[in-house]
């Protein structure tokens, strides 16, 4: 199978060396310069893969692409391989829950939707680290089409790959768990083991869980109270002490993160529904000079 992996940061190049690794053809979209020699440590030991490397996109077809840029990136990527592989589904992997329409928008290409669970550090120019278990995805439709060649893609990868007839609700659901500890985190600089162990922050957290299924219930996503019970039952009993979230360390580093298109978009929402969320308001507000300074 023919696969363009769209971005080399930690994501794209773990999905590229895994893929390439089951038999793929892989070409990997990154920026000048980005070695092709892929390298992958995981608790078992090292790997690593060839991949073919393109600083520009030329016309051609592909099975399958996988957007894994930041959130804010995905028009862009969507708009280029809409133009040169109009024929080719695009797999959207971003946290938050824009990233499938703004690439819906941006391409008439089939859209299929992700969430990823999985925890990669990148340690230099195409070099990642696997921290704990390969990933895990959950797959569904965003526009009508066939998903099965993303689960052809990934069958003799160790990447396990669920699938969803609701994957707005899978999105929402994945948000309400790591947008709370990571908003509450971003602004006290804490860890979740830090956030839950202290009435207060733990109380935030669990607050700001509730108003955002009020913002997707608004929506028309029903996210119910088993839904977001497991979101905290993952965050009060689950997650590792040490967890931080991706857009909370992209903001302690001085970094752009995804806040606007995760938090910043919910807060759009509940306004524009009437949904009141004090805690969401106070927590995007908070940080939103941060990503102002981090942006320039």
């Amino acid at each position: 199978m023919r696969i363009l992996v769209y971005g080399a940061g930690a994501m794209g190049v773990y999905f590229a060396l895994r893929l390439q690794q089951a038999g793929h053809e892989l070409t990997l979209k990154a920026r000048p310069n980005t070695p092709a020699t892929l390298r992958l440590s995981t608790p078992s030991g090292q790997t690593s893969a060839e991949v073919r490397v393109l600083d520009e996109l030329e016309s051609e077809d592909f099975d399958l692409a996988l957007v894994c840029t930041k959130a804010w990136q995905v028009p862009q990527a969507a708009t280029e391989i809409g133009r040169h592989c109009p024929n080719t589904p695009i797999v959207t992997m971003q946290n938050g829950v824009t990233a499938p329409e703004h690439a819906h928008r941006a391409a008439s290409n089939q859209i299929i939707a992700a969430t990823c669970v999985v925890i990669l550090e990148r340690t230099a120019p195409s070099t990642v680290s696997l921290l704990g278990n390969d990933a895990q995805l959950t797959i569904g439709e965003f526009t009508p089409g066939n998903i099965t060649i993303v689960l052809n893609a990934f069958a003799s990868t160790p990447i396990t790959v669920h699938t969803t007839t609701d994957i707005r609700r899978a999105l929402w659901k994945k948000l309400s768990l790591i947008g709370p500890y990571g908003g509450i985190g971003a602004i006290t600089g804490l860890s979740v083991g830090e956030t839950r162990a202290h009435p207060s922050t733990r109380g935030l957290v669990l607050t700001l869980m509730e108003e955002l299924r009020q913002v997707a219930n608004a929506q028309g996503i029903e996210l119910c109270d088993a839904d977001v019970n497991d979101s905290k039952r993952l965050y009060l009993e689950v997650l590792d002490p040490n967890t931080t979230a991706s857009m909370q360390r992209d903001l302690a580093e001085g970094k752009p993160s995804e806040l606007d298109d995760q938090l910043g978009a919910v807060a759009r929402m509940a306004k524009q529904s009437g949904v009141d969320t004090p805690v969401l308001n106070v927590v995007v507000g908070a940080l939103e000079a941060r990503e102002a300074i981090a942006r320039g």
